[in-house]
């Protein structure tokens, strides 16, 4: 599903059920902060989020996340 897709068809109605406006990148921010509240590492928070900077740091191109750590720092929130 693109992005334009999920924010046409169901971002945009969901919103406006619920008398809301809030954007989607709203939420990456909730969540990163969640995630650092809730003391995940660094690395896992930006792999989470999907930040290409991450792949261009030397240290981190040789660090493996896995998706089960990934999950497990999102089960922690």
């Amino acid at each position: 599903m693109t992005y334009s897709h999920f924010r046409e068809s169901i971002w945009i109605p969901l919103m406006e059920e619920l008398g809301m406006k809030h954007t989607i990148h709203e939420t990456r921010h909730t969540t990163a902060t969640k995630l650092y509240d809730a003391k995940v590492p660094t690395l896992i928070i930006k792999r989470i989020l999907g930040h290409k900077a991450v792949e261009q740091e030397i240290t981190t191109r040789y660090t493996h996340t896995s998706v089960k750590q990934m999950l497990k720092a999102i089960d922690k929130i």
